[in-house]
C-alpha cells in the first residue's frame, strides 16, 4: 500500500478540511486493497474447486460492496492481509510433482541410478536412449499412417469407400486405448500404490511388445493375409501403441520437469525424420520382392530394439540440459 502523509484531526480551519479529505483518501487506498485481497483469496478457492468463472464480473457490480465498506470502520492492520497475499503466493509456488517424488522413491535398488548431481555421460546416453525410443514411435506411426490404405488395396480392396473406412479403424481403436492407458495409469497409481517408474516402464512394455507380437501373422503370412486378419492385426498394434502416452510421453515429464518441452522437442524431431526416412524405405521395399512382410518385420524389430534400450538405460535419473547442474 502506498504511504498517505496526512495531518492529523485536531487542526483547525483550511487545515482541518484537508485532513478530512487525507483521511478520507487513506480510506479508500485501504478500502481498495483489502477488495483486491479479498478477490485474489476468493478466486483462489474457485480455482480450487474449477468454479472461477462466476467471479469474473463487471466492475460496477462491486460498487455496492465498496460503498458498504466505507461505512466499516477498518480494524485489521495491513500487516494481516499482506500476511494473507504471502500466504496464497506461496500456495501457487511450483512443487515437485507427485511422480517426480515416486520416480525417485523407486530407483533400481542395483545402486546403477543415482540422485543429482549426475554425470555427462550418463545425461547424454539417457537422453540419446529415449531419442531412440521416439524414433521407433515415429518410425511405425509414419509407415502405418501412410501405407495402411495402400495395403488394403495390395490384398484386394479395390472400393475407395471401404477402404477409407477399413484404414480409419487402427485409429479409432488408437484413441480409445490412449484413454484407457491414462485411466489404467491413474488406477496402478492410486489405487495399487505404483510408482510413477514402474507405472511408466509397464505402459512402454505394452507399448513394445504388444505391437511386435501383432504384427507375427503379417509378417509370416507367404501368401497374403486375409483383409480381416489384416485390419485386426493393424488396430490392435496402433491400439497397444497408444500405451505410449502413458508411458514415454509422461516419462519425459517426469524426468524433466523444468525441460520437458526442450527433451521433447529434440526427441519429436528425431521421431520425425526416422518417420519420413521410413517412407521412402517402405516404397523401395513395397515395390520389391519382399514386399509388405519385410515392411511389418521392419516395424516390429524396431518395437523390439525399442524394448531392449528402454529396460537398459532408462531408469529414472533426472535430465538435465542446462549445464550448471551437471558434473564432469
Amino acid at each position: 500500500m502506498l504511504p498517505v502523509v496526512c495531518r492529523p484531526r485536531h487542526c483547525m480551519g483550511g487545515a482541518s478540511f484537508a485532513a478530512a479529505a487525507c483521511d478520507r483518501s487513506s480510506a479508500c487506498v485501504q478500502i481498495i486493497f483489502k477488495l483486491q485481497c479479498m478477490c485474489m483469496q476468493a478466486h483462489s478457492a474457485a480455482h480450487d474447486w474449477q468454479i472461477g468463472c462466476w467471479l469474473y464480473l463487471p466492475a460496477p457490480s462491486s460498487a455496492p460492496y465498496a460503498t458498504a465498506s466505507a461505512s466499516l470502520k477498518q480494524t485489521q492492520p495491513a500487516a494481516q492481509a499482506t500476511a494473507g497475499l504471502q500466504q496464497l503466493n506461496s500456495r501457487r509456488k511450483p512443487a515437485a510433482s507427485l511422480q517426480t517424488q515416486l520416480l525417485e522413491a523407486d530407483l533400481p535398488a542395483h545402486g546403477g541410478a543415482d540422485k543429482l548431481p549426475v554425470s555427462r555421460s550418463q545425461n547424454v546416453v539417457h537422453i540419446l536412449a529415449l531419442c531412440w525410443v521416439h524414433s521407433v514411435i515415429g518410425w511405425g506411426f509414419f509407415i502405418l499412417q501412410s501405407w495402411i490404405p495402400t495395403y488394403l488395396n495390395h490384398l484386394g480392396m479395390t472400393d475407395l469407400k471401404t477402404v477409407g473406412l477399413l484404414s480409419a479403424l487402427p485409429w479409432v481403436g488408437t484413441a480409445i486405448a490412449a484413454v484407457l492407458a491414462g485411466k489404467l495409469a491413474g488406477h496402478l497409481r492410486d489405487q495399487k500404490g505404483w510408482s510413477a517408474l514402474r507405472i511408466r516402464t509397464f505402459c512402454q512394455d505394452v507399448a513394445t511388445l504388444g505391437p511386435a507380437v501383432s504384427l507375427v501373422p503379417l509378417i509370416i503370412s507367404s501368401q497374403g493375409s486375409s483383409v480381416a486378419t489384416a485390419v485386426l492385426c493393424l488396430t490392435g498394434t496402433l491400439s497397444l501403441q497408444a500405451f505410449c502416452y502413458a508411458g514415454f510421453h509422461a516419462y519425459v515429464q517426469d524426468v524433466a520437469p523444468q525441460d520437458a518441452g526442450k527433451l521433447l522437442g529434440i526427441t519429436n524431431t528425431c521421431g520425425t525424420m526416422v518417420g519420413i526416412l521410413g517412407n521412402i524405405v517402405t516404397g523401395n521395399i513395397a515395390a520389391s520382392q519382399g514386399g509388405y512382410p519385410v515392411v511389418f518385420a521392419l516395424i516390429s524389430g524396431g518395437y523390439l530394439s525399442s524394448f531392449v534400450v528402454w529396460r537398459i538405460w532408462v531408469n529414472g535419473h533426472s535430465i538435465v540440459l542446462g549445464k550448471q547442474q551437471l558434473v564432469k
